[in-house]
């Protein structure tokens, strides 16, 4: 009887755990969005955002910050994956955390995305940008 339980609680728990994250796959979402904000396309970007990023903000806004920060720092040469974290906690959404260096034409800025799994699709759950020198 008690291998019965732990065996329910143990496919209980496994149940609970999200999606298994594949890094590469993460990369390329995070190196689109990278590209996109560097080239002013916001519009290509937002079909990359989970549902609650999207909802989080008005588009309007998020895009008024964009064009701020890439006025300031101009447009992005070049970036480096500095860490990559993997999430999975037992009863929430696996994700996968990027930090990049990206190099543009006047400064450089420290990025980080959260990554997540949607609908089939590797998604944007967060993006964090920060100006270095």
């Amino acid at each position: 009887m008690k291998t019965f339980i732990f065996l329910l609680l143990a496919i209980g728990l496994w149940a609970c755990t999200g999606q298994e994250m594949d890094i590469k796959q993460a990369k390329k979402t995070a190196e689109t969005a990278i590209n996109l904000i560097g080239n002013q396309k916001f519009d290509e970007l937002a079909t990359y955002y989970s549902e609650d990023f999207s909802s989080s903000e008005p588009k309007e806004d998020r895009i008024k910050k964009f064009t701020l920060i890439i006025g300031t720092t101009g447009p992005s040469n070049n970036f480096e994956l500095l860490d990559s974290t993997v999430e999975n906690n037992i009863g929430e959404d696996s994700r996968i955390t990027l930090k990049y260096k990206v190099n543009h034409t006047n400064v450089s800025t420290f990025e980080t995305y959260k990554i997540g799994y949607e609908s089939g699709k590797y998604v944007i759950a967060g993006i964090d940008i920060q100006v270095g020198v």
